[in-house]
């Protein structure tokens, strides 16, 4: 189950740890809870990667700096 829940993540298809999402005042943003991503709520049952938080090569949490 999780290969296939991984691969939706690589597709874009995200799904949201929902005790943890929250409403920025414009619409619903969370962490995707297979991949870590921040995702947004495009639509019903749409969640898809947040471009001006995330990449696709590593999770948010697992980024640090490179100095």
């Amino acid at each position: 189950m999780q290969i296939l829940s991984r691969l939706t993540c690589l597709i874009n298809r995200h799904r949201p740890n929902r005790r943890k999402v929250v409403w920025t005042g414009k619409q619903f943003s969370g962490r995707c809870k297979h991949c870590g991503h921040t995702i947004m709520r495009q639509g019903h049952r749409k969640w898809r990667l947040d471009p001006a938080t995330a990449r696709y090569g590593e999770p948010e949490t697992m980024r640090h700096s490179r100095n």
